[in-house]
């Protein structure tokens, strides 16, 4: 059996920012500068981890991990990623951009899960299968192809992905592609990432067997209790639908769009065989 090229983190920071009038590496959603919290998320996932910087911006601090743009002219975030393939030729790069706050360890589990090393690329999309070139692992085998690309003028990582039929990966929950541009996007991207909450969870029949506990008390920021279900769903590869369970809520059943508050005690009740 083959294994997989080595696996690298690369965060995308040396955009402009002209829309969000501030760079986009330094704003802070999670208690700290978004560029910080990037890398400590890739951190965890790879064998190492970089940021993409350019003239527009790089970190004060020149012992981060980085790895400046290599060519003259900026053209856009394909720039950086030719950039870190050029460095490190050998290895795999997961790539994120610093504009998705809501990028989190269960999306980046769910893009290495289903990452096929065999394809030139494996992207997240949309469920409208629009691809996301910016959450996405770029196998070494796809360089040469996009340097071709980029000498016949083609710098748009989306117009390329399609062309050489990336590995489509469906993202279950919608926020994690979320982009935040303006400044408006970025105030409301904070408050919802402030706005966790902490609720206690039992499972019960298969819920309990597959999640491997029949209970457990976690932090998140879904809002609904079907976007806590989704979330779940992902993380612990639960096979039901919730259109085939019913949820309770403090003793009470409740439809799954009811909005979820901290200290809620949430209880997932799969159907149960015999009568």
């Amino acid at each position: 059996m083959i294994s997989k090229p080595e696996l690298f983190g690369l965060a995308l920071c040396g955009g402009k920012s002209a829309r969000m009038k501030t760079p986009k590496a330094e704003i802070d959603y999670h208690g700290m500068p978004q560029w910080q919290h990037a890398l400590a998320l890739l951190s965890r996932h790879c064998a190492k981890a970089f940021l993409s910087v350019s003239p527009y911006w790089r970190p004060a601090d020149m012992h981060v991990p980085q790895i400046p743009d290599r060519f003259e002219q900026s053209f856009g975030p394909l720039t950086g990623i030719l950039s870190a393939m050029r460095t490190h030729p050998s290895v795999a790069w997961l790539v994120i951009g610093v504009d998705m706050p809501f990028m989190d360890d269960d999306a980046i589990r769910a893009l290495i899960h289903n990452r096929d090393a065999d394809r030139l690329v494996s992207a997240f999309c949309h469920v409208d299968k629009m691809v996301e070139p910016l959450c996405a692992i770029y196998e070494p085998s796809v360089l040469s192809t996009l340097l071709e690309f980029w000498a016949a003028g083609t710098h748009c990582p989306r117009s390329i992905l399609r062309t050489i039929g990336a590995h489509l990966i469906v993202a279950h929950n919608d926020r994690w592609l979320q982009n935040v541009n303006h400044i408006e996007e970025r105030e409301e991207a904070k408050l919802s990432c402030s706005a966790k909450k902490t609720v206690q969870i039992t499972y019960f029949a298969q819920l309990r067997e597959q999640r491997g506990c029949s209970s457990e008390i976690l932090e998140t920021a879904m809002r609904s209790l079907r976007e806590l279900y989704s979330e779940l769903q992902t993380k612990h590869e639960f096979s039901l639908k919730p259109e085939h369970m019913r949820v309770a809520v403090s003793d009470r059943f409740v439809d799954w769009n009811t909005q979820m508050q901290s200290g809620d005690h949430i209880v997932f009740v799969p159907p149960v065989a015999g009568g």
